[in-house]
C-alpha cells in the first residue's frame, strides 16, 4: 500500500507541476500579447498626432504636391485631390492601420493562433513608426511627381528617366500603388484572369492607362520599384490581404501553366530603385516575404491560444470572417515568451 500511496503522490505531483506550468505559460503569452498590443496602441496615436501637427516629412510634400497638380494638371485634378488624403489621418493608408489595429484588439479569434496575432500587432507597430509611415507615403508622392511630367521630383526613389532606362515601363500612371491594398485588389474576370479593382476614386487612374487594366501575370514581371512592394508590404498588410495576394499569385501561375507560358512571381526579387530611406525601413526583413506566418496555423497551439478565439479579447466577429484565417510564414523575428 505504501508504494501504491508513494506512486499515487509522485502522480499526482506530476500533474499538479504539468497545471503549473501550462498556467505559467499562459500568464506569459497574455503578457506579451498584452505588450505588444499597448506598444501598437502608443505607436498608432503617436502617427495620428504627427499627421495632425504636420511633423511627417513626406505627407507635407504629398500636400503640396497634390496642391500643385491640382492647379496646374485638369486631367488629374480629382486624383491629386484624393492622393492628398494620405497627408492626414483620414486617407487610406492610415485608415488601413487603424482598422488593422482595431481587428487585432478587438477580434482575436480571427486569427489561428495567438503567434499570428502578436506578429500583426508588432507589424503595427513597424507600419505606424513615424519614419517608416512617412517613406510609404513616398508611392503617393512619386504618382504625383510622375504626373507632373518631371516638374516634381521622385523622393525616395530613383528617377523617371533612370526606371525607364531599366526597363520599366513609366507610361502607366499610378503603377506605384498598384498590388498596395489601401488602393485597390486583386480580382478575378470571366476568364479566370486576375486584374487590379482600384478603390473609389482611384478607378479614375483606369482612364489614363493605355490597356485601361493591370493584369496580374503582365503586371507581376515588368512592374517597378515601389516602397510597399518591395519595402514595406510585410507591415502594410494584414492577414486577409495577404490572403488575397496569395490566392491571386497562385491563380496567376496555375493561368500560366495552363497556358504553356513561363511566369514570374512580382515578389520574386526586390526591384532596384530605393533611396534615402529611414533606417527603420531598412531594417525591415523583406528579403523572403512570401508568407510571414507560413506554419503558425498547422502548428501545435497552447492552451492559452485555443481559448483566446473566445477569451475576454475578443467579441462579435468583423469582417475578417472564418474565411479570412491565412497561413503565413513566420519572418525571422522571435516569438520568445521572455521579456
Amino acid at each position: 500500500m505504501c508504494k501504491h500511496r508513494r506512486c499515487y503522490a509522485l502522480f499526482a505531483l506530476l500533474i499538479s507541476m504539468l497545471f503549473l506550468s501550462g498556467c505559467g505559460e499562459e500568464a506569459r503569452i497574455k503578457e506579451q500579447l498584452g505588450r505588444a498590443e499597448k506598444q501598437a496602441q502608443i505607436s498608432v496615436k503617436r502617427l495620428r498626432a504627427a499627421l495632425d501637427q504636420g511633423q511627417v516629412r513626406n505627407a507635407i510634400i504629398l500636400k503640396n504636391y497634390s496642391e500643385f497638380i491640382a492647379d496646374n494638371f485638369d486631367q488629374y485634378s480629382n486624383l491629386a485631390i484624393q492622393l492628398g488624403q494620405d497627408a492626414s489621418p483620414n486617407g487610406p493608408l492610415f485608415t488601413n492601420i487603424t482598422r488593422r489595429l482595431d481587428d487585432a484588439v478587438k477580434y482575436p479569434e480571427v486569427f489561428n493562433n495567438w503567434q499570428e496575432r502578436y506578429l500583426e500587432l508588432k507589424s503595427l507597430s513597424e507600419a505606424s513608426n513615424v519614419a517608416v509611415f512617412s517613406d510609404a507615403l513616398s508611392d503617393p508622392v512619386n504618382v504625383l511627381a510622375d504626373m507632373s511630367g518631371g516638374q516634381l521630383p521622385r523622393v525616395n526613389a530613383v528617377s523617371m528617366s533612370a526606371e525607364q532606362a531599366q526597363g520599366v515601363d513609366g507610361s502607366q500612371v499610378g503603377k506605384q500603388l498598384v498590388g498596395n491594398p489601401s488602393y485597390g485588389s486583386w480580382r478575378s474576370d470571366s476568364s479566370g484572369r486576375s486584374f487590379w479593382e482600384w478603390y473609389g476614386m482611384y478607378a479614375l487612374f483606369s482612364n489614363f492607362m493605355p490597356s485601361r487594366r493591370y493584369h496580374y501575370d503582365s503586371w507581376s514581371s515588368r512592374r517597378g520599384y515601389s516602397y510597399y512592394n518591395d519595402v514595406g508590404r510585410s507591415s502594410f498588410t494584414s492577414p486577409q490581404q495577404n490572403k488575397s495576394q496569395v490566392a491571386a499569385d497562385k491563380n496567376a501561375k496555375f493561368q500560366a501553366r495552363r497556358s504553356g507560358r513561363p511566369y514570374t512571381s512580382p515578389y520574386s526579387k526586390q526591384r532596384s530603385g530605393a533611396s534615402g530611406l529611414s533606417k527603420y525601413s531598412r531594417s525591415l526583413n523583406t528579403t523572403s516575404y512570401a508568407s510571414r506566418y507560413s506554419g503558425l496555423s498547422n502548428s501545435k497551439q497552447s492552451s492559452y491560444s485555443k481559448k483566446s478565439n473566445t477569451s475576454s479579447f475578443g467579441g462579435n466577429k468583423n469582417s475578417y470572417g472564418s474565411s479570412s484565417r491565412s497561413s503565413y510564414s513566420q519572418r525571422s523575428r522571435g516569438l520568445s515568451l521572455g521579456k
